[in-house]
């Protein structure tokens, strides 16, 4: 991947995050149910650094954030300055564009498992669960909007078909570090002049 900023500045403020959440002064917490298969695993951090847009450049902000929606670093405005950057969709609006579906899906998939136990032809039911997961993926990728530098929004959907016609975008686009900080950047009237991510 290719650094689309500069990282030095956002690097320094990033490393001292990173410090002040190994020496537990500040916390990363888990805000959603923990998952079997990423327990234990890390996440990415993220941080930017801006100028306002009045062209002042001795006013630096930061903010920072943590890939996904499943985290949040509590008390680091307190310890480290910065802003936090939460995801761009809510947990719980992804959650209301999920639930008309989920129910089916879950069912759909215990029958395919019992289904293929017992040697049974599967294929319908795993077409239909695919449906309808295409159908819920879609739901929660219309919630995301992104600001662009010039102010506009642009919709996920739309930036993804340039790139691939027909085809829905992988999950979690649009919950990495990168695009959260460029929009709230935006959305805030900054200019960011310095981004760094890392993984912890």
């Amino acid at each position: 991947m290719f650094a689309p900023l500069p990282q030095e500045r956002a690097e320094g403020f990033l490393r001292n995050l990173i410090r002040f959440l190994d020496e537990e002064k500040i916390v990363l917490n888990r805000i959603s149910t923990p998952s079997v298969e990423r327990e234990n695993s890390g996440v990415m951090v993220g941080a930017v650094c801006c100028h306002r847009l009045n062209g002042d450049e001795t006013a630096e902000v930061f903010a920072y954030t943590v890939s996904g929606s499943a985290y949040v670093i509590d008390d680091a405005a307190n310890v480290a300055g910065g802003i936090f950057v939460g995801p761009i969709v809510s947990p719980s609006l992804i959650a209301d564009a999920l639930e008309p579906n989920d129910r089916e899906i879950h069912q759909l998939t215990d029958s395919i498992n019992d289904g293929k136990k017992s040697g049974i032809d599967v294929t319908e039911l795993v077409k239909k669960r695919e449906k309808l997961t295409t159908a819920s993926l879609k739901a929660v990728h219309d919630l995301y909007y992104f600001t662009c530098w010039d102010g506009m929004k642009i919709s996920l959907g739309s930036i993804c078909h340039k790139k691939i016609p027909g085809k829905l975008p992988p999950t979690g686009t649009g919950d990495c570090c990168a695009p959260k900080l460029l929009d709230w950047c935006y959305r805030n009237g900054l200019r960011p002049v310095s981004m760094c991510e890392m993984y912890y």
